[in-house]
């Protein structure tokens, strides 16, 4: 929406990227994180951070333990 006022007056909007609001995730990511996995917020987690890169692949959330 953004992209189209500013285009309509005249602007240059070709080094904007246009993106889908939803992640792709690989078959082989989602496996590998069923298969070590217990619960599926795990399975979330262990894909979501197999992707990540850069500052963020420090972090690591915290797992919940069974009772």
């Amino acid at each position: 929406m953004i992209q189209e006022k500013v285009a309509k007056r005249g602007l240059d909007t070709s080094h904007f990227v246009k993106r889908s609001p939803w992640r792709k995730y690989p078959d082989a990511a989602i496996s590998d994180a069923a298969a070590s996995s217990s619960s599926l917020r795990e399975v979330a987690l262990d894909v979501y951070e197999s992707l990540m890169t850069g500052s963020a692949t420090w972090y690591r959330a915290p797992r919940a333990t069974p009772t």
